[in-house]
This record gives structure tokens, C-alpha cells and sequence, in this order.
């Protein structure tokens, strides 16, 4: 993942925490964020209103650390300041929460208690495993169900640390597509990697999706930056 914020550029790597790069002073810094010996994989960098950073990662949990890049706090299972240390995606909300997913575990952070705590699903037959995950507003959150590649879910979050999962079609796919990955994009369309090898511009209208145009590069997308008038 990559974060653009004025001077300074973030970026996740694989097996080796998050380096950053000031444009200014042409230098790059380095986070190893070592546990047990290993560096960690981040897989999610945030900002959020109070311009706090966060990261999510793989094997280490969730991370906040500011502008400087120093590291302010630590979230994991063992300090009980997170469900899970399995983290693929963070998500900002607009009344200052994040979101945090990764597989069979969803969490939200309060910032009273200063910890991420489990939500627990109401429709509990719906077998999930979430992968990468986007939203369009705070009510229209969606994301990729790694035991359902033919459709979009729908995270519907509620008042009781409650959550509901709901398919969401895509119109204009075809029965041989696979869809792996979503991304926030511009306005009311998402960004979606269908089986590795094509990237679709998708907009939301009567609660489905429709793909508006695609284009096949063949390629898995990892992460998707938009910057501007244009994606990276």
C-alpha cells in the first residue's frame, strides 16, 4: 500500500514494515516493525482526521504512529488491544473510528477505550473471509468474500458492535470472472481486479453494481491510489 500526504510518501513492504519517503529532502526512513525477530508485512496505511497514521499488517496487528513516523501505540491479541493480528485493511470513518478486516475477523476501534473490539455477525449462516475492502460512504461499505468470488458484499455495520454481510451483483461480468480485489475510487465508483488479469471501473446505482469500462493488463493489482484526477 502507498499514502500520499503532502511531503511525505508511505509505503508498505512486504516482509519489512513501512518505509517513508520525503520528496523535499529526497531521503527514505525505514520501520522495520520487528516482532520476535521478524520484520512485519504491512498491508494497510491510513490517515485519519486528527492526522494520525495507522497501519495494518499481517502478522503484527494494528500500529499508530505520527507525521515524524515515531511509533505512538500498538494493538494485538496480547495486550487486548485487538481481536486478531491478522490485518489486511484498515478503513477511516467519518466520526474519527477505523475499521479493521482481515479473513473471519472484523473490528472496530473506540476511541474511549483505546482498543479495536470484535464485531460479531448477524447473519451468522453466511460463511466469509474477507479480503480487500472499499467503501463509497459510511453506509456503502463493500468488499471481496474469498468464499464467494462472483459477487461484491455489502458490510452493514449497527449500533450493538453488530455486522451484516449481503452479496452485491456486478453487472456486465462474465460467469468465467472472478472478482479479488475492490478499491475506492472517485464519486460513486469502485475499482475492481477481475481475475488477476483485468482492472473494471464500476458504479453503484439500484444497489448493484455495473462495470462502466475494463481493460485487461494482465496482472494482479495489489493496491489501487487515487491521486487527483487520475489512478495509480
Amino acid at each position: 500500500p502507498i499514502n500520499i500526504q503532502g511531503d511525505i510518501i508511505w509505503q508498505g513492504v512486504d516482509g519489512k514494515g513501512i518505509r517513508y519517503f520525503h520528496k523535499n529532502k529526497q531521503k527514505f526512513r525505514h520501520h522495520r516493525l520487528v516482532k520476535d525477530g521478524r520484520p512485519a508485512n504491512a498491508r494497510s496505511i491510513v490517515r485519519t482526521n486528527d492526522r494520525t497514521y495507522w497501519y495494518g499488517s499481517r502478522d503484527y496487528g494494528i500500529g499508530r504512529f505520527d507525521i515524524f513516523g515515531n511509533h505512538l501505540d500498538h494493538f494485538h491479541q496480547k495486550n487486548n488491544k485487538s481481536p486478531s493480528d491478522f490485518v489486511l485493511q484498515l478503513l477511516p470513518l467519518s466520526d474519527g473510528s477505523l475499521l479493521a478486516t482481515g479473513g473471519e475477523k472484523l473490528s472496530l476501534y473506540h476511541k474511549k477505550r483505546d482498543a479495536f473490539l470484535s464485531l460479531q455477525q448477524k447473519n451468522s449462516n453466511q460463511p466469509f473471509f474477507i479480503g480487500t475492502v472499499a467503501t463509497l460512504s459510511d453506509s456503502l461499505i463493500f468488499c471481496i468474500n474469498y468464499n464467494d468470488f462472483q459477487n461484491l458484499y455489502q458490510i452493514s455495520l449497527f449500533p450493538d458492535n453488530a455486522f451484516v454481510l449481503k452479496p452485491v451483483p456486478v453487472l456486465g461480468t462474465q460467469k468465467k470472472d472472478e472478482v479479488v480485489h475492490v478499491f475506492s475510487a472517485f464519486s460513486n465508483n469502485l475499482i475492481l481486479n477481475i481475475s488477476t488479469t483485468d482492472v473494471a471501473l464500476v458504479t453503484y446505482e439500484n444497489k448493484s453494481f455495473h462495470i462502466r469500462k475494463r481493460y485487461n493488463i494482465n496482472v494482479s493489482v495489489n493496491h489501487v491510489l487515487p491521486h487527483g484526477d487520475s489512478l495509480y
